[in-house]
């Protein structure tokens, strides 16, 4: 009959922990000629748990192992699509900016989230694929190595300038920052031929200086070109506001939200009440807006902002 708070352990019974209780147990071993089976039984489970920690151990260093040589290995493969970066400055706070790269030539690219470019480079020129999505280019200047991007059969050619490609499923938009580009159809289906007259074939080649963007429709048979189309500041700034990094906040102090925003924005941010420093702010914000930051205090937090300067200001309770 088992006493009452014995539990089984390497087919035995094990109770109280006591002396004259292990002195019975090894006495009816003995008596029992059980030592041997004891001890096999004793040796078994050492081994298996010295199997377990040796096989969790391996498992860790495998871990580290394939993740060390992961991150060793990992390089940019132009055309895969890659997610904006996040590169965290506090572990509440975190910058986040479009995926930016330096080409072989110099020129530096820059991918709204989603777009996805192939390269094609050689000594007489650079040539560049946007398979789809959006792509602000910086061309490093080389006359006799022109720099081409190509999205669903429209090139855009430049030598040293700045400019963005959009490709949308039935359009695809050049928008110049700097400089002066040529834009033109490569791949054209014409209509069939029938009784009536052609009408005038659309333009196929456009030049679209800095300020500019042009529009090509893809809808129908033949790529059409709209008139080259001159923007306002305000307009080229809303097209290209994706390329502004956004400051992520979670549950982050004031006084770190106040550091990043002039590290991104030049904006000073002064505490009147050294108090301030420690509200917790969360929200994603563009790191060159500090209205929306302003906003945000007064609203939430009844914090008035007093200007100091161009872009300074003092923080106080209302």
């Amino acid at each position: 009959m088992k006493r009452a708070g014995t539990k089984r352990k390497f087919g035995y019974e094990a109770g109280p922990s006591s002396a004259k209780a292990g002195e019975a147990a090894l006495d009816w071993a003995v008596a029992c000629g059980a030592t041997d089976r004891i001890t096999r039984d004793v040796q078994t489970e050492v081994r298996r748990i010295r199997r377990r920690r040796l096989v969790a151990a391996a498992g860790g260093v495998a871990a580290l192992v394939m993740a060390a040589g992961f991150l060793s290995s990992w390089r940019w493969t132009p055309g895969k699509h890659e997610p904006w970066p996040t590169v965290a400055n506090a572990p509440s706070a975190a910058v986040l900016t479009p995926l930016r790269r330096i080409l072989p030539d110099g020129s530096v690219v820059e991918l709204k989230n989603g777009a996805g470019i192939s390269l094609h480079f050689n000594p007489a020129e650079r040539r560049i694929t946007l398979g789809h999505g959006e792509a602000h280019f910086q061309v490093a200047r080389n006359a006799g190595r022109p720099f081409i991007v190509t999205a669903s059969g429209i090139e855009t050619r430049a030598v040293g300038t700045a400019f963005t490609v959009q490709l949308a499923p039935t359009t695809v938009e050049v928008l110049v920052t700097e400089g002066e580009v040529e834009t033109r159809a490569v791949a054209t289906n014409p209509p069939e031929e029938s009784g009536a007259a052609p009408a005038p074939p659309p333009p196929t080649r456009v030049l679209v200086a800095a300020g500019n963007r042009v529009v090509i429709e893809l809808a129908g048979a033949v790529p059409i070109m709209a008139p080259v189309e001159a923007l306002t500041r305000s307009e080229i700034a809303r097209k290209l506001s994706w390329r502004i990094p956004r400051l992520e906040f979670a549950g982050t102090p004031l006084h770190e939200v106040a550091r990043l925003f002039h590290q991104h924005s030049g904006a000073r941010i002064a505490l009147g009440d050294p108090a301030l420093g420690g509200l917790q702010i969360s929200g994603t914000l563009r790191a060159d807006n500090i209205d929306s930051l302003l906003r945000l205090l007064e609203l939430e937090f009844g914090i008035k902002a007093e200007r100091r300067g161009e872009a300074e200001f003092v923080l106080h309770r209302r």
